[in-house]
């Protein structure tokens, strides 16, 4: 919470990079997971 001009001026940046990253990974570890339980049936 330090500086919150740099944090506003990285917000943007960061976190939208940061959730995208993280949503990507999840709806992957989604997919494998549905993959591997369809290739399990």
């Amino acid at each position: 919470m330090e500086n919150p001009n740099y944090q506003n001026s990285k917000l943007p940046e960061e976190p939208s990079i940061r959730e995208y990253d993280e949503f990507r990974d999840r709806h992957k570890t989604w997919e494998q997971i549905r993959t591997e339980r369809y290739n399990s049936c």
